[in-house]
């Protein structure tokens, strides 16, 4: 069945009035939602409070003072204030409301391949635009303001609306302010910006929701009903995808691999159609690093799943993609160099998330927390993050000065003598076999528990230059050997702006930033 759907075409500058609202934020694919109130005010700067149900954590969100916006992150007592960008999609997804009845001037005529489209399309008025940063969102309800915004990772339900600062400062008593006595309806007349936004939507946007690649290939968005008649025009896929986790799985984590991990790994599976079959290595990486030999003939013998049928002594990895995150990275480097197996690059892939090359600054400072934690000798200018760091982490030993040693191996230069085996030759043993890298550059990420103690490591680091929290960017690209690296996912060597827990997929895609979309980089890696 083809649908008409209305598409905004036009050019508008508009100036927002003021607008409450209460919604639900859900992920299309992940376990992940936020339920929330918003409040834009004359000015158009935007003032926020967001609980995230899966982590109980609140997020408290201002923007002010022209591209400046700070947040505050609850979790259970505690309080961390971080400087943030102002999302401007977010920010234009929710003001969109007041536009919702705006000139119209081109009708697609299409396949409607996405099902929540669909089904908007079929009971609604609808309109669709394009935000800031090529985010695409539809709009669709059938009054002034849309009960629903759709995107291609997320839902927006708007169950109250309203034009009036009164009505949000009433649905605030449900909530607590980080800033205590400080009210947070006080912060609303402390804004002084304003700022006049452009919508802007190119008539040769690609639409997600009628492309098929984007949308019949995913079961928790396809609309069978039209994605049926496309399908026998696309190959099945024929490869194995083998996932290799990295540092900070403990023995209860342990187990025989598995064709899920969501533990680690999120909703991965959910987001690789390109693969025949997934199996994902659940093994302990705190106490053992990338020099264990154990762990190295582990991964191995994971990672040749997809040549299971194979002769005993033949250890080559053929017709497989692997994603290997973190550490991950390095214990398969290093059991290529003992031999335990080795790559086919004629017919496998290997896509290194988040490797730490040449190691990482941040092991001196967690040796430094960790015996600080047990003698009490916390630096006082630094002793609430250093505590907080020790607490929230797990990277130290219980009743220990030191850390686990798989953090340990992480060192930069570091050399295990027993196995005479250096981490500076690693890099070369992965450059030469990897085809594409993923590397992060905002410790904060995406919005989740390890958004906080990931920002707070890097400041008390100090790296000196971008990092992902864990990995400092140098060291994550040191293995690419000068390739180049694109803000688009779509490339092999992709610079996302998110940090090291981000890179496993287990956080999801940004909903508002097309930087930061770690899973949808899974997705286009054959």
């Amino acid at each position: 069945m083809r649908v008409s759907l209305i598409v905004f075409l036009c050019c508008v500058t508009f100036t927002v009035a003021q607008l409450s609202l209460q919604f639900n934020i859900n992920s299309r694919s992940h376990d992940s939602s936020y339920a929330g109130l918003a409040f834009i005010d004359e000015k158009q700067n935007m003032h926020a409070l967001m609980s995230q149900k899966r982590e109980s954590l609140q997020f408290e969100y201002h923007s002010q003072m022209g591209d400046n916006a700070f947040m505050y992150i609850r979790e259970k007592d505690n309080c961390h204030r971080l400087n943030v960008p102002v999302p401007n999609a977010l920010l234009r997804a929710l003001q969109e409301p007041l536009n919702f009845i705006a000139q119209r001037k081109n009708v697609v005529d299409s396949r409607i391949l996405d099902s929540k489209v669909a089904a908007c399309v079929n009971n609604n008025t609808v309109s669709y635009l394009t935000l800031d940063d090529g985010t695409q969102v539809v709009l669709c309800g059938d009054k002034e303001i849309p009960s629903r915004i759709i995107g291609e990772m997320f839902e927006v339900d708007i169950s109250i609306a309203s034009f009036t600062r009164e009505h949000f400062e009433n649905l605030l008593q449900d909530f607590n302010s980080c800033d205590g006595e400080k009210r947070f309806a006080a912060k609303i007349s402390q804004s002084t910006s304003k700022r006049t936004l452009e919508r802007k939507v190119q008539e040769g946007d690609k639409l997600w929701f009628i492309d098929y690649a984007k949308t019949c290939r995913f079961e928790h968005m396809r609309n069978n009903a039209e994605c049926v008649h496309m399908d026998k025009g696309f190959a099945p896929p024929a490869k194995t995808c083998v996932f290799l986790h990295g540092v900070g799985q403990t023995l209860a984590d342990k187990g025989p691999p598995s064709p899920e991990y969501p533990d680690y790994w999120g909703n991965s599976h959910m987001y690789t159609p390109q693969c025949k079959e997934r199996i994902f290595i659940r093994e302990e990486t705190k106490d053992r690093g990338w020099t264990s030999e154990e762990l190295q003939k582990s991964f191995c013998n994971v990672a040749l799943y997809g040549s299971r049928n194979r002769p005993e002594k033949d250890t080559v990895i053929r017709n497989t993609i692997l994603f290997v995150h973190s550490m991950g990275n390095l214990i398969l480097a290093a059991a290529i160099k003992n031999g335990f197996c080795e790559v086919d690059t004629k017919t496998t892939t290997w896509y290194s998330l988040m490797g730490p090359y040449a190691g990482s600054e941040v092991v001196p400072l967690l040796e430094e927390i960790c015996e600080d934690a047990q003698t009490g000798e916390w630096p006082v200018s630094k002793a609430k993050l250093y505590r907080f760091v020790a607490d929230a982490g797990g990277y130290c030993v219980p009743h220990s000065i030191h850390p686990y040693h798989a953090y340990a191996t992480m060192r930069p230069a570091y050399c295990d003598h027993k196995h005479q085996v250096c981490l500076e030759e690693l890099h070369d043993i992965a450059g030469d076999r990897i085809n594409g890298s993923m590397c992060g550059d905002s410790p904060y990420g995406i919005s989740s528990r390890y958004s906080a103690g990931l920002k707070i490591l890097s400041e008390i680091v100090g790296y000196g230059e971008p990092n992902d929290g864990m990995v400092p960017l140098n060291s994550c690209m040191y293995a690419s050997k000068g390739a180049k690296f694109s803000v688009d996912f779509n490339q092999p060597n992709y610079l996302s702006a998110i940090n090291h827990s981000d890179g496993t997929c287990r956080n999801g895609d940004s909903y508002w930033s097309e930087g930061a979309k770690p899973c949808s980089y899974l997705s286009t890696r054959t």
